[in-house]
């Protein structure tokens, strides 16, 4: 009876052993991307009531992102695109209708909203000169914010896994291409990064559908090596699309923007379809076999405004059906009921080349779960994974390219 004793524990013992090993095989990082972040505005409305510096003086700085705390809290990196620049100094201000600026006071507020890392290119961080840009990474640095911008990447490392961040502006994918796809390259092939992230600045202002360059261009990045694409500029929420099982997010649209005291939520001159109260935030989990191999991704968005205040209509299948209602930007974005998600997944839907599941409903807020992406043909699944094991292995790309260890090396 002993013996018999024995050998169940020796079993179990056994089987704790294996399943703590296979657990160990994998290793998953947590990502949040926002769209864009303004933290102050135009010099000229610094000193009204409803300005973002007021709002700040008044509800602090837990207040702008207080309805996604809890998830930038959890996860494992928060990204923001920093639609401006941090200076105390109007010196050098750019003479352009838009010139966004806070004071580095403000930085606090990324501080307390768990915001990790900021993309900086974009057509607001030369604002104010090169004083401006450098008092904004000073400003970053000091406050423990990683930043990029162009061919300055960003490293992030976690439990052995490296994941080079590149934040990338037209101005150099147009003009310095093979420059930029070889420093991608390196990052590889001497940093150590087992994957790579592209925030690229690009596409219309007030634009709900992207271009066909866009979509071109993002599918080169990804030959070159990248493995998500993330895309702000265009203030409002656009699609995805799905290339070799990487995603491209095409606009996130809004997030916490001081640029805009006043938020658009009926018909844009531009673009009937292109609402700026509309807005996602992007999580995306990549999983990494115990030798650092990438093994795939899931994306999850969440449906989102870029301000709490309620406007004052019935959200439908589309845009409301009338022109132009215009209100109070409070700057504090929100997260949505399945209700209110409704129009903004219309949105997203619309301009998708990519299947997009229908939006489930998880403690009374709307999300949107995607399939993992498996790297390879026969990758490993993760563990932990919610998605419906039937998909897994099955590429959703219609051109996958399984092998892409060589990719880009026609530039060399």
């Amino acid at each position: 009876m002993r013996l018999r004793n024995y050998r169940i524990l020796v079993s179990i013992l056994v089987f704790m052993l294996l399943v703590s090993g296979c657990a160990a095989a994998e290793k998953t990082i947590v990502l949040t991307f926002t769209g864009d972040v303004t933290l102050g505005g135009k010099d000229e409305g610094r000193s009204l009531d409803t300005s973002f510096e007021s709002v700040a003086k008044a509800k602090g700085d837990d207040y702008f992102f207080a309805n996604f705390k809890e998830m930038f809290e959890q996860d494992d990196l928060t990204i923001i695109n920093l639609e401006g620049v941090l200076t105390d100094s109007a010196a050098n201000g750019a003479n352009k209708k838009h010139a966004f600026r806070g004071k580095t006071e403000l930085v606090s507020i990324l501080k307390a909203g768990c915001i990790d890392a900021a993309s900086l290119s974009n057509n607001h961080i030369s604002d104010y000169g090169q004083q401006g840009i450098t008092n904004t990474k000073k400003t970053l640095e000091e406050n423990g914010i990683a930043w990029f911008q162009d061919f300055d990447c960003y490293m992030y490392e976690k439990d052995g896994i490296r994941i080079a961040f590149f934040a990338l502006q037209n101005s150099v994918l147009y003009t310095k291409q093979a420059k930029f796809y070889k420093a991608v390259r390196e990052a590889r092939e001497t940093g150590g990064a087992n994957a790579v992230i592209i925030c690229w600045h690009t596409g219309s202002e007030y634009k709900a559908f992207h271009n066909e360059d866009t979509e071109r261009r993002a599918h080169s990045l990804i030959d070159n090596g990248a493995d998500l694409v993330i895309i702000n500029h265009p203030h409002c929420a656009q699609g995805m699309d799905i290339y070799n099982n990487r995603s491209i997010f095409f606009s996130l649209g809004n997030f916490s923007f001081g640029g805009n005291p006043m938020i658009r939520a009926g018909k844009n001159a531009k673009d009937p379809y292109a609402i700026s109260l509309y807005a996602m935030v992007v999580q995306t989990k990549l999983t990494f076999s115990n030798e650092g191999r990438y093994l795939g991704q899931q994306a999850t968005v969440y449906p989102a405004f870029s301000c709490s205040t309620k406007p004052d209509y019935k959200l439908g299948d589309g845009f409301p059906p009338y022109d132009r209602i215009m209100f109070q930007n409070n700057f504090q974005p929100m997260r949505l009921t399945m209700e209110q998600a409704s129009a903004v997944y219309e949105c997203i839907k619309r301009d998708s080349t990519a299947e997009i599941p229908e939006m489930t409903e998880k403690d009374g807020l709307a999300e949107i779960c995607f399939p993992y992406l498996p790297a390879f043909d026969s990758v490993m699944i993760p563990e932990d994974s919610d998605t419906d094991g039937g998909s897994f292995g099955q590429p959703e790309a219609s051109n996958p390219r399984p092998t892409r260890e060589d990719k880009g090396n026609e530039n060399k």
